[in-house]
């Protein structure tokens, strides 16, 4: 997919969106949101090389969902909305973490976005 792709169909961010993503690199690090100066790189939540999202234990991506603390990166997760996420139940959590884990890894590929919606 191009850079700057839009995989967003109107009226979510503006026209123009396919609904298309990019498959290689999608959930992979490397967003950057913020203003200059106060930027903070989203993180990759694709499986490692042992197949755990974002390297995460089943019961360290609990912990983290629930706090919006990363245990591995001892680093807050700014651009989460862990504070909404927190509530979900252990059900939902696990669904999520078997979700993450059957994806590819962008990892073991070297892999990582460049702009949103990659």
């Amino acid at each position: 997919m191009p850079q700057g792709h839009n995989p967003f169909p109107p009226p979510i961010f503006g026209a123009g969106g396919d609904g298309q993503i990019n498959a290689a690199t999608y959930l992979a690090r490397g967003v950057d949101f913020g203003p200059p100066g106060n930027v903070v790189t989203s993180a990759n939540l694709t499986p490692d090389a042992n197949g755990r999202p974002a390297g995460l234990t089943l019961e360290q991506f609990q912990i983290t969902i629930r706090t919006g603390h990363d245990p591995l990166r001892n680093d807050d997760l700014a651009v989460m909305p862990w504070p909404i996420f927190r509530h979900m139940t252990g059900r939902d959590l696990d669904a999520i973490y078997a979700y993450l884990s059957s994806i590819p890894s962008a990892v073991t590929h070297n892999k990582h976005c460049a702009n949103a919606g990659q």
